[in-house]
C-alpha cells in the first residue's frame, strides 16, 4: 500500500484493503480504552496487610544476599518492596513503622554526609536509615 497524501486517499486505500470504517473506529477505540484502563490500574493502591508487607520485605532482604542478623540500609529495599506491592512511599513508611511497633524489625538511626538522596523513614523526631529483621517467617 502506498503512502496516502490526503484523507480521501487514506479512505480509498483502506477500502481497497477491505478495511471498513466502523471496524477501524471500533478497534481504535478499543485500543484507547485498554491503554486508559492500564494506566488507571497502575495507579490503584491495593490494600496491603502487615503480614504480607513483612513477607515481601523479608524476601527482598533475602535477595540482597545479606545476613538478616546485620542491619541493612532502607534505601536498598525500599524500591523493590514498594514496586512489588504497588504502594506509595508514605504507605511503605507507615507499614515499616507498624512492623517496628510490633518488634518485627529494628529501625536504626543513621546519617550520611555524602548521600543526600538516601531513603529515610521518619517516625516522631527520629530519622531511620537502617533496618534489621527480627521476626522469623
Amino acid at each position: 500500500m502506498k503512502k496516502p497524501s490526503s484523507f480521501d486517499e487514506l479512505l480509498q486505500a483502506l477500502q481497497d484493503e477491505n478495511i471498513k470504517d466502523m471496524s477501524l473506529l471500533r478497534d481504535g477505540l478499543s485500543i484507547m480504552i485498554l491503554h486508559y484502563l492500564a494506566g488507571v490500574t497502575k495507579e490503584i493502591e491495593w490494600d496491603v496487610n502487615l503480614d504480607q508487607f513483612y513477607r515481601i520485605l523479608s524476601e527482598e532482604v533475602g535477595k540482597l544476599g545479606e545476613l538478616t542478623s546485620s542491619s541493612i540500609e532502607i534505601q536498598k529495599i525500599f524500591k523493590p518492596v514498594r514496586d512489588r506491592l504497588n504502594i506509595t512511599e508514605i504507605k511503605f513508611d507507615d507499614l515499616l513503622v507498624k512492623c517496628y511497633g510490633k518488634d518485627w524489625v529494628r529501625l536504626e538511626v543513621g546519617t550520611s554526609i555524602f548521600d543526600k538522596d538516601t531513603k529515610l523513614v521518619i517516625s516522631g523526631n527520629n530519622k531511620y536509615r537502617y533496618i534489621k529483621l527480627l521476626k522469623k517467617l
